[in-house]
C-alpha cells in the first residue's frame, strides 16, 4: 500500500501530462484485445476549418488537440499509428469499426479549455463527415466529458458532464476510467447510457 501511495505521489509530482497518461494508458491496456485495439495519438492535427456563426460571424479552428484516442480492428494499428493523419483522413480504407475521441490537457480551470475542445470537435466532425462525436477535458486530476452533435440546420450542439475528480488517493479512478470506456466504445453515439449532459 505504501509503495503504490508513493508512486501515485511522483506521478502527481511529475505534472498533469503524466496522469493523464497513467490513466489513458490504463484504459487502452484494459480495451485492447486481439481482434481490437485502443491507440493514444498524441497532438494529433486537425485541418483548418471556418464556421459561420450566428452571433460573430466567422469562426475558424486550425491546430492540434492534445490527444485522439481511437479504436479500431487491430491490423490497422501499425497503419494508424505509422501516419495518424492520412488514415484517419481516409476512414474509407479501414473495414471494420473506427472510432475516436477527442482530448484536450489543462493544468487549471480545465472548464476554461472546454470552448476549444469543443471547436476542435466540430472541425473533426466535418473533416470526418459524422455527426456525433465525443470528448474530453481533463488537467489529470479533473475530467470534464461532453458530445458535439451536429445539428439539422448544420449548426452544433454541445452537452457537457459535471466535473469528475480523481481525488487523494484515486478513489474516483475507477469511475473515469469507466466513462472513458463508455466515451471510446459509444463515441459517435448521441445516445448517453450511464448519466446524462448539461
Amino acid at each position: 500500500m505504501l509503495t503504490s501511495f508513493f508512486l501515485l505521489y511522483l506521478i502527481r509530482q511529475a505534472g498533469c501530462r503524466t496522469l493523464i497518461n497513467m490513466v489513458l494508458l490504463r484504459v487502452a491496456s484494459v480495451m485492447s484485445f486481439a481482434d481490437t485495439s485502443v491507440n493514444i495519438i498524441p497532438e494529433f492535427p486537425i485541418p483548418r476549418t471556418t464556421f459561420t456563426t450566428q452571433d460573430s460571424g466567422n469562426l475558424s479552428f486550425s491546430g492540434i488537440v492534445d490527444f485522439l484516442v481511437t479504436r479500431l480492428p487491430s491490423r490497422y494499428s501499425m497503419y494508424l499509428l505509422r501516419d495518424p493523419t492520412t488514415a484517419l483522413a481516409n476512414p474509407q480504407s479501414i473495414k471494420g469499426p473506427l472510432t475516436s475521441i477527442i482530448f484536450e490537457a489543462k493544468r487549471e480551470n480545465v472548464r476554461a479549455a472546454l470552448p476549444r475542445a469543443v471547436t476542435a470537435a466540430a472541425a473533426y466532425c466535418r473533416h470526418r463527415s459524422i455527426p456525433v462525436v465525443r470528448g474530453c477535458v481533463t488537467g489529470g486530476e479533473e475530467w470534464i466529458f461532453f458530445l458535439y452533435e451536429t445539428t439539422g440546420d448544420g449548426r452544433g450542439a454541445v452537452r457537457s458532464s459535471p466535473e469528475f475528480n480523481l481525488r487523494p488517493q484515486l478513489e474516483g479512478l475507477a469511475l473515469v476510467v469507466g466513462i472513458l470506456e463508455d466515451w471510446i466504445n459509444n463515441a459517435t453515439q448521441s445516445t448517453l447510457q450511464f448519466f446524462s449532459l448539461e
